[in-house]
């Protein structure tokens, strides 16, 4: 009985020592959208104060850093074709920050200042009542967003973002004996990721296709023989980052037919505006 109650002494005085220094901390948590309203991923957001740290925005446009020492802070958030955005916040021991930025389209050397604070609210009091939900603007942006003009484009309209993708799981063939796979080939994901790359941000875990990523480029597999319309290639090897398990690679390859031997074509060209 009595290991008990020192085993059980030591596991509060433990737990109150995390809890004094998380109240010793302060947080800071926010949201960029366009001017629109449109929530805006893959924003490099930055904070300079007593210190230094830069995330990038999810698929919802939120942004958070933790842990962080009290003290004041300017916060940076940026995104090419927008014009960056900055905020003073104040960070306080055991309260919560919350910004809101609202970008507008602009050059690369644009800046708009977000002035003003509001009262900061303890993070008990915002994961009891708040939850998920936006809070409004700390301070105003200090830009005017152009005017409406009915019929024509809106420019600063933005309704980029990706779902959650779910990693496949593991399945046993012996439950599941057969496997299908689609022969269409998509490629958008590799630029996609390679623009958030060259704008020197890492790319929304959504945007990531691994299988748009490997279609993007062309792969010299055999022609196929006879009158077959495809080539079958497979490969096995050893997995690079689990040595337990091995990569399958099976590649299609239709037949190519000369230019001059192409069939008159009717083509249909379909734009698709539903992303």
């Amino acid at each position: 009985m009595r290991t008990r109650v020192g085993v059980s002494l030591v596991v509060v005085l433990i737990l109150a020592a995390l809890a004094a220094a998380d109240s010793d901390r302060g947080e800071i948590r926010g949201t960029v959208t366009d001017t629109a309203g449109g929530v805006l991923p893959g924003v490099t957001v930055t904070i300079t104060g007593p210190q230094r740290r830069t995330t990038v925005t999810t698929e919802r446009g939120e942004f958070a850093f933790t842990n962080l020492l009290p003290g004041s802070y300017e916060t940076r958030a940026e995104l090419p074709g927008f014009v960056t955005a900055v905020a003073n916040a104040t960070v306080r021991a055991g309260l919560t920050e919350r910004l809101a930025f609202r970008l507008a389209t602009g050059t690369l050397s644009e800046t708009v200042t977000v002035t003003g604070e509001r009262p900061s609210l303890s993070r008990r009091l915002l994961g009891g009542i708040l939850g998920g939900v936006h809070e409004g603007v700390s301070g105003g942006v200090a830009a005017t967003p152009p005017p409406y003009l009915p019929g024509r484009y809106n420019d600063n309209f933005n309704t980029e973002a990706y779902d959650h993708l779910e990693e496949n799981p593991f399945r046993r063939v012996a439950v599941d004996p057969l496997s299908t796979f689609s022969i269409d080939v998509d490629t958008a994901s590799y630029a996609n990721v390679r623009r958030f790359l060259n704008d020197g941000a890492l790319p929304p875990v959504g945007a990531v296709r691994i299988e748009e990523l490997i279609n993007y480029f062309h792969f010299d597999y055999a022609q196929p023989a006879g009158d077959v319309p495809f080539s079958i290639t497979t490969e096995l090897a050893q997995c690079p980052w689990n040595t337990k398990h091995q990569l399958a690679l099976i590649g299609l390859q239709g037949r190519e037919l000369p230019e001059e031997e192409l069939p008159p074509r009717n083509l249909v060209f379909l734009i698709d505006v539903s992303g």
